[in-house]
């Protein structure tokens, strides 16, 4: 009666514990792909946090008070191209928007605020790219009042200050 019982136990928790292994298996596949799906959820979220937070500033730096907008124009012999600048001499937030022709792998374009008084402040330093429009943010020392903003190409990686041809130029009036 023994081995009967015996062999009824194994008979019933064999199938089981294969079962249960089957189970534990699946239910792990499954956790991993959910885990998989939520790091790329949790990605999504900050890229769309850090869209958010650059749409305020851009918000912000538009509609405050003494915002101004320089266009940028071209200059004879140079690479083609346009943007404008949106600078707030308050609080120091910059703005670039523009298209350039491409530049080599040798040379950088290179922003410079020309402040009324003393020497050009690199406000960034950009590759432009022909399939989309160059934009950037940029804080710079409050209370920097700028007679012009202009681009340069320059050595890649930009320069201390300027040393290359300007490309565009602006006057801020």
């Amino acid at each position: 009666m023994g081995g009967l019982r015996g062999r009824w136990w194994a008979a019933v928790l064999v199938p089981a514990g294969v079962a249960l292994a089957i189970v534990s298996g699946l239910l792990w596949t499954e956790n991993r792909r959910l885990d998989r799906q939520l790091a790329a959820l949790h990605a999504d979220m900050q890229r769309q946090q850090q869209q958010l937070r650059e749409a305020r500033e851009v918000a912000d730096l538009i509609t405050a008070q003494g915002t101004i907008i320089v266009p940028l124009s071209s200059q004879p012999g140079m690479p083609e191209g346009a943007a404008h600048v949106m600078y707030n001499l308050k609080t120091g937030m910059l703005m670039y928007e523009g298209q350039l022709e491409p530049n080599s792998a040798d040379k950088t374009y290179q922003l410079w605020l020309v402040p009324t008084q003393g020497n050009p402040i690199s406000a960034g330093v950009f590759n432009a790219d022909a399939t989309h429009t160059d934009h950037f943010m940029m804080k710079l020392t409050p209370g920097i009042t700028p007679k012009a903003f202009a681009v340069t190409l320059e050595p890649a990686g930009g320069r201390p200050q300027p040393t290359g041809p300007m490309v565009l130029v602006g006057a801020a009036s």
